[in-house]
């Protein structure tokens, strides 16, 4: 299963990927700031996050590769854990 790499200190740059607030694997388009636009490997809808307020997490693109290559399984694995879920963004 996938474990974030260790991201205390990188900031998120375009093209770089990253996990968004929804949990899914992003390529960054663009890094203005704190504001992060990227598509997601997952629908390829494109997403705007905050770095800091989403809590956006740097990604490996082997990692993002394989939470594309699995997202039906770490999505079951979601709901089976809804304390893991940021409930806050559910309200959009």
């Amino acid at each position: 299963m996938y474990v974030p790499a260790d991201v205390t200190t990188k900031r998120i740059q375009r093209g770089d990927f990253y996990e968004d607030c929804h949990y899914h694997p992003m390529l960054c388009l663009s890094a203005d700031g704190d504001k992060l636009v990227g598509v997601s490997l997952i629908t390829g809808g494109v997403g705007v996050c905050s770095e800091h307020d989403c809590a956006a997490v740097p990604m490996t693109s082997e990692e993002a590769a394989d939470r594309r290559e699995h997202w039906d399984e770490y999505a079951e694995d979601l709901v089976d854990r809804p304390e893991a879920i940021h409930w806050e963004s559910i309200d959009d």
